[in-house]
């Protein structure tokens, strides 16, 4: 998976020299939830606030933006013996239309998937 994100720079970083008004970005991002159970046999705290962490990695050019993102949810403990935690991968593609105001409408689609693991013990 690193050497996919790697690539992916790389080639970015490539193409960008060669066009006008393109441009690679890079950021993080991250942020605080809070999540509620509503069955309370697996012992969570209820309304527990927890953090998330990640980054992302992108190219926009003209009109259009694609994106690819990462984002880990630390591990939580269920009733002291269960630990489960995730990752997140998304790619996203945007159009936002050149438009001079201060609001920038944009249509947004993205695919993801998430990797999920439980530890016992």
């Amino acid at each position: 998976m690193k050497k996919f994100f790697i690539i992916l720079a790389a080639v970015c970083v490539a193409y960008t020299a060669s066009v006008a008004h393109a441009a690679v970005f890079f950021g993080a991002r991250g942020g605080f939830e809070k999540y509620k159970v509503e069955n309370s046999s697996l012992g969570l705290d209820n309304g527990k606030t927890d953090f998330m962490a990640g980054g992302f990695l992108g190219y926009h050019s003209g009109f259009f933006r694609l994106e690819a993102e990462y984002l880990y949810h630390p591990k939580r403990r269920f009733k002291g013996i269960y630990r489960g935690e995730a990752q997140t991968v998304m790619g996203n593609l945007y159009f936002s239309p050149a438009v001079k105001s201060i609001l920038h409408p944009y249509i947004m689609g993205g695919a993801g998937v998430a990797f999920h693991s439980l530890d016992v013990g």
